[in-house]
């Protein structure tokens, strides 16, 4: 039987493996175009990179599929097949280089804040009174249609009518979707809908001026809306709403004219403030605002629960490719869930979409993006030139307050807070300034503080009870406890008031009865903030006593009941500190590790991040493995990125750990004297004094944190460590009130096993 010229080809082809080799070809090619494009979206790089490659890859494969042929056969390649090869590869190139030039380009996507600063410059702003400006609590609209399908526009309304107020500078508004977080202070289910009484109610929680309600209804074609608005300080109505408009959007801005109108005293605005349409600022497709929507509601009922409420936003931006805010969300939850890559595609891609939308919206979108970076010089710079371009936005202010002081001192971020006090949210910054003064000693600038607050916002609640914390630490316990006393027979139900008492008993070193002061609250709470707040004090109070087993059940039994409000790898975050100081206590390093695996699952870089703060750490609760030099000088870049404070605490227990002691005290004591802690707290501060052999400080600071705290076991061991030489027997005591503390304590918990050696060294069996 004779053969056709195209078998003896194809039989050819196979014998020289040339299908085969071809295969393996196309395989590594496509995982290497898998790379590339990773590596383009994880560095930022020009996507067009991507298409050249491409095209290189699949133009070449004639050429490949020669050089494949030959060398399956003599190896000797023919003068016509070098010129296909030559030619094949020439235009692959030539294809890849200038294909793909000269199209769209890489938009950057973030604020190039030296150049924004300097268009400040000589710009003055037009700034709102601090009186001037007005918060607004915005409850969902009641469906009168009798359409249950337009139920979505319940909180769509009131998160577009949110947007459009917002683009004028003198105001804060929370929609209904934020307002669901308040519903549980009133045991009500979400998306409950409330009476007049019940609004108020949750407006005075969220300390707005005002509050919206209403219903909408459509009839012939037109989309109506009528309502009211309500001062929230007696719950009168002062103005009654309506608009009516062929579509929701219009009906919108009909209704933000009418408030501004209403309200009393409308800014004039500037060339700053934009007056878009509502239909602009999220979504004009009502199916994508739908779908928003119904994300934004699984989030909300099921923060642990994360896929639902992503697969919604991501249904969102596929009906609607330019909502910004649905990239965002989309982005946020694809981050809750370990994709750290993907997510900030989703977050780079909502800041290209809102560089349309006001400039006050585009902020946080950038803010977020620096933090999933870990680029945190560069989040406080964004804040710079947010606060000078809108000054009266409180949000910059409160960023930067922890800022300051963390890296100039408690002072500076006074003066900041004094001026968003003048221009700003008042309210919000009265609030931090008095936080502030507490934290730096000033106790009766404080209470003038505290006097104005009262004084400009007298029907807020909780302003009254502020007090009770300045006496308690301003060493004043009984009369924090007569107001307590006095506001608790005002309102005993109020669990804020508990947990008050709660910290003076803890305070006076009564922990037994602060524990059960907790224990009733959490008893009596469902899963609600009170119930983790409760649930955060018996940590402490177990981790305070020794009982790291207790307290680590207790952390689990944490993270999965707060999982219903909090998804789980903030929590990670969030709690990462208290779990790794109960590891370093009962000196688990594998635990340690874990812990640092547990969070690297969701955020790579954030748990290399951790896993420096793990070594300072170690150092910070004097572990049985402090770190090593070497561990600390690969941790230099990770600091350096977190600003000036941390590279000096970095430095501090890089001399620690070369055991240059005197240095070290010199610097903490420098710092100290600035106003600034770079040691990780009072005990912290206190050991390294010790070990640079400034005692006399050292002793000063332990007895002035006992007054606040007087039985705190850690501050007592540590003065006994002081005291050994130069009064053994005041050393033995403190050593006894901390041992009586720690009585019931795991075995393994360091600190009672030092305290323990320490007496057997003073000649003394502790009991």
């Amino acid at each position: 039987m004779s053969t056709t010229p195209s078998s003896n080809l194809l039989s050819r082809l196979w014998e020289r493996k040339v299908p085969q080799l071809l295969g393996t070809y196309l395989a590594v090619g496509f995982g290497l175009l898998q790379f590339l494009e990773f590596v383009v979206n994880r560095y930022e790089l020009s996507g067009s990179l991507v298409d050249k490659y491409l095209v290189l890859w699949l133009v070449a494969v004639p050429a490949v599929a020669v050089l494949l042929y030959v060398r399956g056969g003599e190896g000797k390649i023919s003068k016509g097949s070098q010129l296909f090869v030559g030619a094949n590869l020439l235009v692959a190139l030539g294809l890849a280089v200038f294909l793909f030039n000269g199209g769209q380009q890489e938009v950057e996507v973030v604020v190039d804040i030296a150049a924004t600063a300097r268009d400040l410059e000589g710009n003055v702003r037009s700034v709102p009174q601090a009186s001037a400006i007005k918060k607004l609590a915005i409850f969902p609209f009641e469906n009168n249609t009798g359409n249950a399908e337009q139920d979505f526009w319940e909180l769509g309304l009131s998160n577009l009518l949110m947007r459009d107020l917002e683009q004028r500078p003198e105001y804060y508004v929370y929609d209904g979707l934020t307002l669901q977080g308040y519903y549980g202070l009133f045991e009500l289910a979400y998306f409950t809908r409330l009476n007049q009484s019940t609004q108020r109610g949750i407006a005075q929680r969220v300390r707005s001026d005002y509050f919206i309600s209403g219903a909408f209804k459509e009839k012939e074609g037109l989309f109506s809306v009528s309502g009211s608005i309500y001062r929230t300080r007696d719950g009168k109505k002062v103005y009654d709403l309506s608009a009516e408009a062929a579509s929701p959007y219009a009906t919108v801005d009909l209704l933000k004219e009418s408030i501004i109108q209403q309200l009393p005293d409308p800014i004039a605005v500037d060339e700053f403030t934009t007056d878009l349409p509502a239909s602009s600022l999220l979504t004009d497709v009502p199916e994508a605002l739908k779908a928003y929507v119904e994300g934004r509601k699984k989030f909300i009922e099921n923060p642990g629960a994360l896929p639902p409420s992503r697969a919604a936003f991501v249904r969102a931006l596929t009906i609607d490719p330019t909502c910004a805010d649905c990239h965002f969300q989309a982005g946020d939850k694809t981050y809750g869930m370990g994709q750290r890559d993907s997510a900030l595609v989703l977050v780079r891609r909502a800041i290209k979409l809102a560089e349309v939308l006001p400039d006050r919206d585009q902020f946080y979108y950038k803010s977020v993006l620096y933090n999933l970076e870990g680029k945190f010089e560069a989040l406080y710079d964004l804040m710079e030139v947010q606060r000078k371009l809108f000054p009266y936005e409180y949000r910059p202010y409160a960023a930067l307050s922890a800022y300051y002081q963390r890296e100039y001192g408690v002072d500076s971020a006074i003066v900041l807070m004094q001026e968003a006090a003048a221009i700003s949210d008042r309210e919000n910054a009265l609030n931090r300034l008095y936080a502030l003064y507490v934290e730096k000693g000033d106790f009766e600038a404080a209470k003038a503080t505290l006097d104005e607050l009262s004084e400009d916002f007298p029907t807020r609640e909780g302003n009254k009870s502020k007090y009770i914390d300045l006496y308690q630490k301003w060493n004043k316990p009984d009369e924090a406890r007569a107001l307590l006393k006095e506001l608790m027979t005002l309102d005993p139900f109020d669990y804020q008031l508990q947990f008050k008492l709660a910290s003076l008993e803890y305070g006076a070193g009564n922990f037994g009865g602060a524990e059960e002061v907790v224990k009733n609250i959490l008893s009596e709470t469902g899963v609600t903030r009170d119930s983790i707040t409760a649930m955060d004090w018996l940590i402490n109070i177990a981790i305070n006593d020794g009982r790291i087993r207790a307290a680590e059940q207790l952390m689990e039994d944490r993270i999965e009941i707060a999982s219903a409000l909090i998804p789980v790898n903030v929590q990670l975050q969030d709690q990462y500190a208290n779990r790794a100081k109960m590891k370093i206590l009962k000196s688990d390093q594998t635990g340690l590790q874990e812990l640092i695996a547990e969070l690297k699952q969701y955020d790579a870089e954030r748990g290399r991040m951790y896993e420096c703060f793990t070594a300072i750490y170690r150092s910070v609760y004097d572990a049985t493995n402090p770190p090593e030099m070497e561990e600390l000088i690969q941790c230099r870049p990770t600091f350096a990125a977190l600003g000036g404070t941390m590279q000096l605490m970095a430095e501090l227990y890089e001399t620690v750990a070369n055991e240059e002691y005197p240095a070290a005290a010199q610097l903490v004591a420098e710092q100290m004297d600035e106003g600034l802690d770079i040691a990780g707290g009072e005990l912290a501060q206190a050991r390294v004094l010790r070990l640079g052999g400034r005692l006399d400080r050292a002793e000063k600071l332990l007895r002035e944190q006992l007054e606040l705290y007087q039985r705190n076991p850690d501050f007592h061991l540590e003065l006994a460590r002081v005291l050994a030489k130069k009064d053994p027997a005041a050393a033995r005591e403190s050593l006894e009130v901390a041992l009586e503390v720690w009585a019931t304590a795991d075995k393994n918990f360091l600190p009672k096993k030092r305290a323990t050696e320490l007496m057997s060294q003073l000649g003394a069996t502790s009991k």
